[in-house]
């Protein structure tokens, strides 16, 4: 299972309990073949790319690309993943 993670700070309390914390349990407990990308932060990928993922992964979304971004996942038929 491949993941997108668009997380606004990787090093900040919230991003550690909604995500960065938590991925590596789900790794190792359940999805041992899990990888999470981070979408860093406006960097543009192609759809070539993004059909690469299982998962868009969105913790408080914020920024008006993400939400661009999570339409045309979900144009390609990728789950869409808000923790708010």
């Amino acid at each position: 299972m491949r993941i997108l993670a668009c997380v606004p700070l990787a090093y900040d309390a919230t991003s550690y309990y909604r995500s960065y914390g938590v991925f590596p349990n789900l790794r190792e407990k359940y999805f041992p073949d899990l990888h999470i990308q981070n979408f860093i932060g406006g960097g543009r990928r192609t759809w070539a790319e993004l059909l690469g993922f299982d998962i868009l992964f969105m913790p408080r979304p914020a920024f008006p690309e993400w939400l661009k971004l999570a339409e045309y996942m979900k144009g390609l038929g990728k789950k869409i993943w808000v923790d708010h």
